[in-house]
C-alpha cells in the first residue's frame, strides 16, 4: 500500500477530531479526541510501514528528506502520538473544548504544511500555526510569544515576497533550487526566531512561567517552521549559500546551542530549566538541516521527531505527577542552580543589560550590579546545602 493516502487519512483523523471536540458535548470531548488521534496513530504508524500485500515492510527510512516516504516514516508518527500523548494525559476536570481541540489542531497544522506541495501554502501553514500557537499560549506569556513569533512571521513573508510570484505555487522540487540565497536566508532566520534559539528563547520560557502544564508543553514544542526549513528553505540555503556562509550559520546556531544547555544549569524554575533544553534542542536540528548533505538533513529530521515524542512524554509524566499529587510548585524547584555557582558569572553576563535598562536611576544601577556581582562569588556558606 503507498503511504501518500495514509499519510492524507492521518491529517483527515486529526482535523476531525480537532472539530469535533471543539463542537460536542463536554463530556465527550476527551473521548471523541482519544478515539481520533488514536485512529491517527494507528494510520500514521501504517504509513511508516507501509505493509504491502505480501506483509513485507516497505518503509523507506532514509528515502532523503524532500520525498514523502521520508516524512511519513518519521514525522507523522511523532506528530500523531504527540497528540494522542496530550489527548489521553488531560484530567477529565481540564479537558475543555478549546484546550482539547488544540491538542490535535496544532499538530495536524503542522502535519499539513509538511504535506502540502506547494511554497506559498506551506507558508499559509505556518503562519495559521504561529497565530493558534499565540492564541493557545496562556496571557501572562501571550505578548512574549508574540513578539517572538511575529518576528518570524515578518522574516518569512519578506523571504516569500523576495521570491518570484510565479514560483509560490509551483511544485516543490521546482520552487526550492530557484529561491536564491536572499529568500532562503530570511526563512531561515524566521524559522530560527519561531524555535527560540538563542535570544529569542525568552518566548519559550515565557510560556511556561506558570508551571508545566499540557498547553506550556505544547505550546514551545518545535511545530511552526520547522516543514518550511525541512522542505524548502533549509535545501536551498544548503545549495545557494557558499561553504563559509553555510559555515558561519551553523557556528551562531551551535554557539546558541551552548549558550542555552548553559542556562538551563542556572534557572531557578524547572519550567524555565525544560523551555531552555527545548531550545537547546531546536538550535542543533538547525544546524542539521541547514547543513549539505543528506545525512546532516536526516538527522536534523530524526532529532525533530525525538523531541517531539520526547516533549510528549515528558508533558504525560508531569501530568501524571498533577493528577496525583494536584498542582506542583515547579517555580520553587532549584534544579543544579545551588551546585553551579561557577556558572552564575553567565547568567550575569545575560542579565546584566537588561536589568540596567529597567533600571531608574544611577545610583539603582550601581547597586544592582555590585549585588550581583557579590553574588557570584562562591562563598563557603553559600555552598554548605
Amino acid at each position: 500500500m503507498n503511504a501518500q493516502p495514509l499519510a492524507v487519512l492521518t491529517l483527515v483523523l486529526l482535523a476531525a477530531g480537532a472539530a469535533l471536540s471543539r463542537f460536542s458535548p463536554r463530556r465527550e470531548t476527551r473521548a471523541v479526541a482519544i478515539a481520533h488521534s488514536g485512529m491517527a496513530l494507528c494510520t500514521a504508524l501504517a504509513s511508516a510501514l507501509s505493509i504491502g500485500p505480501s506483509g513485507a515492510l516497505e518503509g523507506e527510512a532514509l528515502a532523503g528528506l524532500v520525498a514523502t516516504s521520508s516524512l511519513a516514516v518519521t514525522m507523522l508518527p511523532a506528530l500523531a502520538a504527540l497528540s494522542f500523548a496530550l489527548v489521553l494525559s488531560w484530567p477529565e476536570a481540564e479537558s475543555g473544548h478549546r484546550t482539547v481541540a488544540q491538542s490535535l489542531g496544532l499538530p495536524a497544522l503542522a502535519m499539513a504544511a509538511l504535506l502540502a506541495g506547494h511554497l506559498a501554502v506551506i507558508v499559509v501553514c505556518d503562519i495559521v500555526l504561529a497565530v493558534l500557537t499565540v492564541h493557545a499560549t496562556e496571557d501572562r506569556a501571550r505578548k512574549a510569544q508574540a513578539v517572538v513569533r511575529g518576528g518570524g512571521v515578518a522574516l518569512i513573508l519578506a523571504g516569500l515576497i523576495a521570491v518570484p510570484t510565479d514560483l509560490w505555487f509551483a511544485p516543490l522540487p521546482q520552487a526550492a533550487p530557484a529561491m536564491g540565497l536572499l529568500a532562503s536566508a530570511l526563512m531561515v532566520m524566521g524559522v530560527a526566531l519561531q524555535l527560540g534559539i538563542g535570544p529569542a528563547s525568552f518566548g519559550l520560557r515565557a510560556a511556561m512561567c506558570s508551571g508545566i502544564t499540557a498547553r506550556g508543553v505544547l505550546t514551545v514544542l518545535p511545530l511552526g517552521g520547522l516543514a518550511l526549513l525541512m522542505r524548502v528553505a533549509g535545501p536551498a540555503f544548503a545549495a545557494a549559500a557558499d561553504g563559509p556562509t553555510r559555515h558561519a550559520v551553523m557556528a551562531v546556531a551551535l554557539l546558541g546551542a551552548l549558550v542555552t544547555a548553559a542556562l538551563v544549569l542556572v534557572q531557578r524554575a524547572a519550567g524555565a530549566a525544560l523551555a531552555l533544553l527545548l531550545a537547546t534542542s531546536h538550535a542543533l536540528v538547525l544546524v542539521g538541516l541547514v547543513g549539505r548533505g543528506s545525512g546532516a538533513h536526516l538527522g536534523g529530521e530524526l532529532l525533530w521527531a525525538a523531541t517531539l515524542v520526547a516533549g510528549a512524554g515528558a508533558g504525560v509524566c508531569l501530568l501524571a505527577l498533577r493528577a496525583r499529587h494536584g498542582r506542583l510548585r515547579l517555580d520553587r524547584w532549584n534544579g543544579f542552580y545551588a551546585s553551579s555557582t561557577g556558572l552564575s558569572a553567565l547568567l550575569l553576563f545575560f542579565r546584566w543589560p537588561w536589568a540596567v535598562c529597567r533600571a531608574r536611576s544611577i545610583s539603582r544601577r550601581w547597586t544592582w550590579c555590585c549585588t550581583a556581582a557579590c553574588r557570584t562569588i562562591p562563598t563557603p556558606w553559600s555552598c554548605a546545602h
